[in-house]
C-alpha cells in the first residue's frame, strides 16, 4: 500500500511548487484582498511580495476593467457560480510601471468554513501575442517566433506528417527536428490511442465535426525513451491551396498534474477524517427516542443539523436523579474538528458536574472555570442548561451568553426567557453565573434552539427571526416534543429553501405532563 501523505509533506510540496512555478500564483479572499504572491507574480508584475500582500487585487488590472471584476467576484460570493471557474481566459494585466500585457488565467475557488477564496494561475502571453501578430511578417521571422517560444509547437499536414518542430518539441518528446520532420506524429502519442487519433484526423480532414478546434484539452503523450506524460494541447486547423494543416501548442502538465494528485489524496484523507469525526460527534448525543419510555411525567426530543461534516452545536439530556432532569442546548465557537472536541469536553463537564445538590448557576460556574484553563485557541461556548424538578415542575434556568429561549404554556401563550446570567463559558474565569426560575403546569412546553435556528438564511439574505419562530409557536399546537421539533425545522427549511445551510441548527423541545410515576427511565 502507498503510505498517505502527512500534512507536513503536502504543505511543504504544495509551497514547492508555488514557489518554483514559472506562472505567477496569486490568491484573493472574497474582498477581492490579496493573500499570497509567489516569486513569478513579483517578476511578471513588477511588485514585490510586501507591496502587494493586503491590497486589492484591482492593483494589476487596469482601470476599465474594475467594474465588471467587482461585480464578477460579487455573483461568486452570492452564487457560488461563474463561467470562468475551470476554464482559462485571457485578460489584460497591468505592472508596477504602467504597462499594460496579455495575460491568461486560469481561476480556481474554494470555501472554507464560511469563507471563499479565489486562487488563479496568470501567465504572461506577450510572446504568443507576438507570436500571432508575426503571422504577418517574414518566415525568418516567425521561425525565430517558433523556436524561441516556451511551448512545443507542432504543425502536421492531413496525412499526420510533421511538418513543422520547434527547439521545445524536441526537448518535450525526445526527439530532433530531423528525426520527426516528414515522420507520421504517431510516435508520440500512446498505441493504445494511436487509430483514435488517426479517426479523429481523418474525419476533420474531410470536413467533419471540429469542436476540438481552437479548444485547449488534456491527453497522453510518448517520450522517446517509452514513458507517458500528461500534456495540454491547444490545437488550431488552417488552409492552404486547398490542404488542410494542423498546429498544436503544446505544454508539459506533469507538475500540475501531481500537484493535483497531492490535494486529491489530500482531500480524500481529509473526508474520510471529517466523516470519522462527524461520527463521533455524533454518536455522544442522545439519539433514541422517546428517550425515557418509562417516564410518564414528561417527554423530551431533539434534533441537531449541522452545517458542515463537523459542526459546533450540541444538546443534551439526562436524569440527576428520579426526580430531577438536566437538559442544555449550546453552540461551540467556530467549526470543525477543533469545535467538536471543545463540544466533547463541554458536554462531558456538564455531566460531570451535575449532582442532586447541584444547580445550572454552579454547574456552569465549575464548568466555565475549566473551560477557561489552557484555553490556547480562546474557544468559548454559549449555553442554556435547565434542571427540571420533576414532581414540583419548577424550572431552573441558566444562560451563558445564549439567545433567548421559550416557554409555551398549555394555554397557548409564548414566554421569552430572555435574561442572560453571565458570559460565554470558556472565555472569562472565575464568574458567578445567575439563574432563574419558571413553574411549568402540565402541558407545557420549554423550546431550545441555538442561532442557526433564527439566523437561517434564505437566497435574498433574509433571516428566519426570533420573531418569526415566536409566531410559529404562538399559532401552532403542540401535540408532542417530536411534533414541535419537526414543526420548527419545517419552517426553517421553508424559509431557506434552496440557499446553502450557513450554520448548525439545534432543537430540543420537552413537554411537562406532571402527573409524575414511579421508577426511574435511561437517560442519554
Amino acid at each position: 500500500m502507498v503510505p498517505m501523505p502527512d500534512a507536513a509533506d503536502i504543505a511543504e510540496t504544495l509551497r514547492a511548487i508555488i514557489e518554483t512555478a514559472g506562472d505567477a500564483i496569486v490568491t484573493t479572499n472574497a474582498d477581492g484582498k490579496i493573500m499570497s504572491w509567489n516569486p513569478a507574480a513579483e517578476r511578471i508584475f513588477g511588485y514585490s511580495q510586501a507591496e502587494v500582500v493586503g491590497e486589492p487585487l484591482t492593483l494589476i488590472i487596469p482601470e476599465r476593467f474594475h467594474a465588471p471584476h467587482h461585480e464578477g467576484i460579487a455573483r461568486v460570493v452570492a452564487t457560488g457560480k461563474t463561467k470562468i471557474v475551470g476554464s482559462t481566459v485571457e485578460v489584460v494585466g497591468l505592472r508596477k510601471d504602467g504597462s499594460e500585457f496579455p495575460v491568461e488565467l486560469t481561476l480556481g475557488t474554494w470555501v472554507t468554513d464560511d469563507a471563499r477564496f479565489f486562487s488563479g494561475i496568470l501567465r504572461d502571453v506577450s510572446e504568443k501575442a507576438d507570436l500571432i501578430s508575426a503571422l504577418g511578417h517574414s518566415e525568418g521571422r516567425l521561425q525565430a517566433i517558433v523556436e524561441s517560444a516556451n511551448d512545443a509547437i507542432i504543425t502536421i499536414d492531413a496525412d499526420g506528417r510533421v511538418l513543422l518542430w520547434n527547439q521545445h518539441a524536441a526537448k518535450l518528446f525526445g526527439y530532433s527536428y530531423d528525426e520527426m520532420i516528414g515522420r507520421p506524429l504517431d510516435v508520440i502519442i500512446p498505441e493504445r490511442f494511436r487509430e483514435a487519433h488517426r479517426e479523429r484526423q481523418r474525419h476533420v480532414a474531410e470536413g467533419g465535426d471540429t469542436r476540438v478546434i481552437g479548444h485547449t484539452v488534456e491527453l497522453a503523450a510518448l517520450h522517446r525513451d517509452g514513458h507517458e506524460f500528461p500534456i495540454e494541447l491547444s490545437l488550431a486547423m488552417w488552409e492552404s491551396k486547398g490542404d488542410r494543416f494542423f498546429s498544436g501548442i503544446i505544454r508539459d502538465i506533469t507538475v500540475r498534474k501531481e500537484a493535483e494528485e497531492v490535494l486529491r489524496l489530500a482531500k480524500e484523507r481529509m473526508e474520510c477524517e471529517l466523516n470519522v469525526a462527524a461520527d463521533i460527534q455524533m454518536s455522544m448525543l442522545p439519539l433514541e427516542f422517546p428517550a425515557f419510555p418509562s417516564r410518564q411525567e414528561f417527554s423530551v426530543h431533539a434534533i441537531l443539523e449541522p452545517a458542515r461534516e463537523v459542526g459546533g452545536d450540541f444538546y443534551d439530556f439526562f436524569l440527576i436523579d428520579d426526580s430531577h432532569l438536566c437538559f442544555c442546548v449550546a453552540d461551540v465557537s467556530d467549526k470543525g474538528v477543533p469545535a467538536a472536541l471543545f463540544m466533547a469536553v463541554t458536554k462531558t463537564l456538564i455531566n460531570a458536574h451535575a449532582s442532586p445538590d447541584s444547580s445550572p448557576a454552579t454547574i456552569l460556574t465549575a464548568v466555565n472555570d475549566e473551560l477557561c484553563l489552557h484555553n490556547e485557541s480562546s474557544m468559548f461556548v454559549t449555553l442554556f442548561l435547565c434542571i427540571l424538578d420533576l414532581k414540583s415542575g419548577s424550572l431552573t434556568y441558566t444562560n451563558a451568553g445564549h439567545n433567548p429561549q421559550y416557554i409555551k404554556t398549555n394555554r397557548g401563550e409564548v414566554m421569552a426567557l430572555d435574561n442572560r446570567h453571565g458570559p460565554v463559558a470558556g472565555a472569562v474565569p472565575c464568574v458567578e453565573y445567575g439563574e432563574d426560575r419558571s413553574q411549568l403546569d402540565p402541558g407545557d412546553y420549554v423550546v431550545l434552539f441555538t442561532d442557526g435556528v433564527i439566523e437561517a438564511m434564505n437566497s435574498s439574505h433574509e433571516l428566519y427571526s426570533e420573531e418569526a419562530l415566536e409566531s410559529l409557536l404562538t399559532e401552532s399546537t403542540l401535540a408532542s416534543a417530536e411534533q414541535a421539533t419537526a414543526l420548527i425545522f419545517a419552517s426553517v427549511s421553508d424559509h431557506v429553501g434552496s440557499a446553502e445551510q450557513s450554520d448548525d441548527i439545534t432543537v430540543l423541545a420537552l413537554e411537562f405532563a406532571g402527573e409524575p410515576t414511579v421508577g426511574s427511565g435511561q437517560g442519554g
